[in-house]
């Protein structure tokens, strides 16, 4: 099970690194890769699966126009992953065509993803929303691939 997870995280980071440089990726592309590798790994790795699924539906369903607020939660949760390492002549307007590689460590605050983004800084509303939507759809998509209600959420595994 352990390679399974390996291999499984390894292409679940392929897809994320397009989706976060605003490169679009379809339900069926990832189903195809992905959904019978998951089956088969542990409930964490599973989730995280899960959760790709979720972001590519939710990146489906939302207006073009609001595509900003899904990269936004992208660019804050992956900056939280990894050693921080954050260059002391960072400037947030740097991000613009960032990917996973270039997020990983900069533990950003939501204020400076705002900025980045050209969007109010102080405005934590469109996280909240983002998230409460994802999960929704996270539980959605476990039983469409799975057959069965999702376990407790911990923090799942991207």
């Amino acid at each position: 099970m352990a390679v399974i997870g390996s291999i499984l995280r390894d292409e679940r980071l392929v897809f994320w690194d397009r989706i976060i440089r605003g490169e679009r990726v379809v339900q069926a592309e990832l189903r195809e890769l992905l959904s019978r590798l998951a089956h088969d790994a542990s409930d964490n790795e599973r989730a995280g699966t899960v959760l790709l699924f979720a972001v590519v539906r939710y990146r489906e369903t939302i207006r073009p126009a609001s595509r900003w607020r899904l990269q936004a939660v992208l660019w804050y949760w992956f900056s939280q992953t990894g050693t921080r390492d954050r260059p002391g002549h960072f400037k947030v307007k740097s991000l613009r065509g960032a990917g996973l590689a270039d997020l990983a460590g900069l533990y950003l605050t939501w204020p400076e993803v705002m900025k980045a983004l050209g969007k109010k800084p102080t405005d934590y509303s469109p996280l909240k929303r983002a998230e409460k939507e994802l999960m929704s759809l996270v539980d959605e998509q476990w039983v469409a691939l799975f057959g069965s209600q999702p376990p407790s959420r911990g923090s799942e595994s991207i």
